[in-house]
């Protein structure tokens, strides 16, 4: 009986290294490689798949395990704007060392007009079993269970899609008159006119409209705004839209004034507008009153204006003239009247 166990003891030790080499050997390793990491809205990018190590288990030589070629399917985490081309799938043909797939599959960018920021994109690659993966030698079924429940680890690879699309935002001018100029700042004398534009930096998103209101720092002694507020649509976001700074006209001789005019986004049912900052544009209303006394000797024409007068020596004519002062006095203003000694002032 002991005879018997050793024999057994024995045949157990020597059998250990046999079931050692039947341990499968390291991983057949994958990675996904794109034929740029970065692309602008509008551009693609080329897809493919190589075997970066131990690649010869992959064409093992047993006719049991042999695999002269398998595909693989490629897909992408979901982001507006990118889309894989109609043929998701490469093939492999392993040469025995690293390789690469053949086969095209493009990742296509749509050039849009909406901000969304730069996007990342994971790619990756998988080996689901489909009839025609693998060719096998007289047990397919062995072969099969060792390609495909191994499922070798394919390395993703990340795609950053760069958004070429200005932020939301208020875009305001007051240059009109050269082309790609853009200024913030306004001159209007009192009682005068002048314009300047607003428009929107990038389209909303779908069916959102982006009111914006426009607003006077000193609607009484600085000037008025008008129209307000704006509406802009998805589609009319990049039409720019006139708005006129009308000048207070005061008769004061207080000097120019410089005030603002805020433009700012007062509704909108993108979430990104919303916190669009405001733009300001710095007006300057210049002062056309000067202190004085006006004389007018023309009071037949209406709206003329004349400082002399013709009358005979022996005093049977008279004639007449106006006196007003230039601007509003802050208080009771005495004027003397006075003649040279040819003539007589009344």
């Amino acid at each position: 009986m002991a005879n018997a166990h050793w024999r057994w003891l024995v045949g157990t030790l020597l059998a250990a290294p046999l079931l050692l080499l039947a341990v499968p050997a390291a991983a057949i390793d994958f990675e996904v490689r794109l034929s740029t990491n970065s692309v602008t809205e509008g551009g693609s990018v080329t897809v493919t798949v190589r075997c970066t190590a131990n690649c010869t288990l992959f064409a093992m030589p047993t006719a049991t395990h042999r695999y002269t070629s398998a595909y693989m399917d490629i897909a992408i985490t979901s982001s507006s704007g990118v889309s894989l081309s109609s043929n998701r799938r490469v093939t492999f043909s392993p040469p025995g060392t690293a390789g690469t797939s053949s086969g095209t599959v493009t990742i296509s960018t749509t050039n849009d007009s909406l901000w969304q920021g730069d996007r990342m994109v994971t790619v990756s690659a998988s080996l689901p079993y489909t009839a025609g993966h693998y060719t096998s030698g007289p047990t397919p079924r062995s072969s099969y269970w060792y390609f495909y429940s191994v499922q070798p680890p394919i390395t993703s690879a990340t795609l950053t899609v760069m958004d070429d699309d200005a932020p939301p935002g208020l875009v305001v001018d007051t240059d009109l008159q050269t082309t790609g100029a853009q200024a913030t700042t306004l001159s209007v004398s009192e009682g005068g006119t002048a314009p300047f534009t607003v428009d929107l930096a990038t389209q909303p998103s779908a069916s959102a409209t982006v009111t914006v209101g426009v607003s006077s720092g000193d609607p009484t002694q600085g000037g008025t705004v008008a129209p307000t507020p704006l509406e802009f649509s998805t589609t009319s976001w990049n039409t720019a839209q006139t708005v006129t700074v009308t000048g207070a006209d005061d008769n004061v001789q207080d000097g120019d004034r410089t005030w603002a005019v805020t433009v700012e986004v007062t509704g909108s049912a993108d979430t990104n507008y919303s916190s669009a900052a405001a733009q300001t544009v710095r007006v300057t209303t210049t002062d056309d009153d000067e202190i004085g006394v006006v004389v007018d000797t023309d009071l037949t024409t209406m709206g003329a204006q004349a400082t002399t007068l013709n009358v005979h020596e022996d005093g049977t004519q008279t004639a007449a003239y106006t006196l007003v002062l230039g601007t509003t006095p802050e208080g009771p203003v005495t004027v003397r009247v006075g003649a040279t000694p040819a003539g007589k002032v009344e």
